[in-house]
């Protein structure tokens, strides 16, 4: 998986989890929806920093999520939040 897919399948995840839309996204964080449909499908050649931190800010996540491979993502599982029931 090259960095392009890993980005689209974090972003696709992440607001999966956080239920965002894309217009709701990318007008939060200021940038146009062509460019969020582009990073979602994971098909773009380059992403400008700024908007990676735009996104990550208004998904309230950190930049390393939405560029780190993640193998709990893989097949199709849900992402699992430890809900603080656990010991």
């Amino acid at each position: 998986m090259n960095l392009s897919e890993i980005i689209g399948e974090n972003l696709r995840v992440i607001m999966a989890i956080k239920s965002r839309r894309v217009n709701e996204l990318a007008n939060e964080a200021g940038i146009s929806r062509n460019t969020v449909t582009t990073l979602r499908k994971g098909k773009f050649k380059m992403i400008q920093i700024n908007s990676l931190d735009k996104l990550s800010q208004c998904l309230e996540v950190s930049v390393a999520d939405l560029v780190t491979e993640k193998a709990f993502y893989k097949g199709g599982e849900k992402h699992r939040t430890n809900s603080g029931n656990e010991k």
